[in-house]
């Protein structure tokens, strides 16, 4: 069953494929799976960190776009790219409708980041045709000039005619949580690829696989400032990749997805990309983002299961240690249910003290959210006297999700309609999925496949549109 509803702005679609009981016990899984994973917390082994770094680049960044240098950290050129072979073979059984390349740059934010972690990676991944055209045009030398690969996939391809000069479409694919592989983004390249001809950037994230410290287990950060550091550095590097794209071909079109953290970073950095190319009219309308199950703060992680991750212990230990100190009032008492005194604890950390810390970290961590690049966004749209905002937006949310609770849901969805996704229509859709994250990470390649399908179709349809009008102007 799927019941819709439809206003002026917003699509609204949700899908029951499952009963109320099944519903709430796909929804309890959340928190099984929670427990199973998390028994041992181990988020933030190392405490705080050094606070003050993350808020600077915050600091640094919203001044930057304040004083009109609105591309601030987004400079990528090609040059700056170190290009490499990237072999499909031992990531996928059939490989023979896309081809693949590695690429490699220095991330916005390399200077404070640890040597692991200092450049960002990417695989591009095209339909073979694609790249036969596009080799064929540069060199008569290509090395998949002439072949059968060449030959044997334009069925396959059927939607992305050799010899039409249509717009190229890049789906930027960001990691989940903990996502280190991208054998699951390969297998949604590979179909973006064969069913409509589009091409896929799929980045790695600071902090996440090879880009982790040696003394960091799996994707538990090591303290919160590495936390910090990961959304505001990921946004950074994924709105780069968006605009080199965007500013390579002026016919080129992008949308930006992910799932979870992917999803998150996904929509903070199209709208860095709205604020940084404000002043190219024709930008949003060809950018698009599919946030599929994501959120607008980091801040989620002490909302939902999640929280289960975190070393409470530690974190207070660290502010008992530093409460006497109160540099910068960073670490300002703010809570009476502990006592003063700098002696190591010996104890667990109270109920009390542990609302407390989530009450800190939550405030910390909003300040590397969505609504911080909203306001800034509307103010460049005041500056320019128009509206500046993404061609097409789709949203897929949990029904019943216990790691990302309603209120972070409902708080990104009222974030990307302020001040993000373009007026029109048609522009924006919001589906309601049954269950929760594990229901969506099961179904990801039915629901995240479809949130960018149709995202890409608005995106193509507000892309001609806005084409037609800009002829229809010029002919009268």
């Amino acid at each position: 069953e799927e019941t819709t509803t439809t206003s002026t702005t917003t699509t609204t679609t949700t899908v029951r494929r499952h009963g109320s009981l099944a519903s709430m016990l796909t929804s309890r899984t959340d928190s099984i799976m929670a427990s199973l994973l998390f028994r041992e917390p181990r988020m933030f082994p190392k405490g705080w960190g050094n606070l003050s770094i993350p808020l600077g680049l915050v600091e640094e960044l919203t001044s930057d776009i304040d004083q009109g240098n609105f591309e601030s950290g987004l400079t990528l050129k090609e040059e700056s790219i170190i290009w490499n072979d990237y072999s499909l073979n031992d990531k996928m059984d059939e490989e023979d409708s896309i081809v693949a390349k590695q690429g490699r740059f220095l991330s916005p934010i390399a200077h404070v980041l640890p040597d692991e972690a200092k450049y960002c990676s990417f695989v591009f991944v095209e339909p073979v045709v694609s790249a036969c055209r596009r080799q064929q045009q540069e060199s008569e030398t290509s090395k998949y000039h002439n072949n059968e690969r060449c030959k044997n996939n334009n069925n396959k391809n059927r939607n992305n005619n050799n010899d039409s000069p249509h717009p190229a479409t890049i789906v930027i694919i960001l990691p989940g949580t903990g996502e280190a592989d991208i054998s699951s983004r390969l297998q949604i390249a590979q179909t973006l690829a064969e069913k409509h001809g589009y091409a896929s950037v799929l980045p790695d994230v600071m902090f996440l696989g090879d880009r982790c410290p040696p003394d960091q287990e799996s994707f538990f950060v090591q303290n919160v400032e590495h936390m910090a550091l990961q959304n505001v550095g990921s946004m950074q590097e994924a709105a780069a990749l968006a605009l080199f794209f965007l500013q390579g071909e002026q016919n080129n079109r992008v949308c930006l997805t992910g799932f979870s953290f992917g999803a998150a970073v996904a929509v903070c950095a199209a709208t860095r990309c709205l604020i940084a190319g404000g002043g190219d009219s024709t930008l949003g309308q060809r950018l698009a983002c599919a946030p599929y199950v994501g959120c607008s703060s980091p801040a989620v992680l002490v909302d939902g299961a999640f929280r289960r991750m975190v070393i409470w212990d530690k974190l207070q230990e660290e502010m008992d240690e530093n409460e006497s100190k109160n540099e910068n009032g960073a670490w300002e008492q703010t809570s009476n249910c502990y006592g003063r005194g700098s002696k190591r604890r010996t104890r667990r950390a109270t109920l009390c003290e542990i609302r407390s810390l989530s009450d800190r970290l939550r405030n910390y961590l909003d300040q590397f959210s969505l609504p911080v690049l909203v306001e800034r966004n509307l103010k460049r749209e005041q500056e320019l006297g128009r509206e500046n905002r993404l061609a097409a937006v789709c949203v897929a949310v949990m029904r019943r999700d216990r790691i990302i609770c309603r209120k972070r849901s409902q708080d990104l969805i009222r974030d990307l309609q302020k001040g993000v996704v373009s007026s029109s229509s048609d522009a924006f859709s919001l589906y309601h999925l049954p269950g929760g994250h594990v229901s969506a990470a099961l179904t990801r390649f039915q629901h995240h496949v479809m949130l960018i399908e149709e995202a890409a179709e608005k995106l193509n349809r507000q892309t001609a549109r806005h084409e037609l009008t800009i002829e229809q102007g010029k002919n009268s």
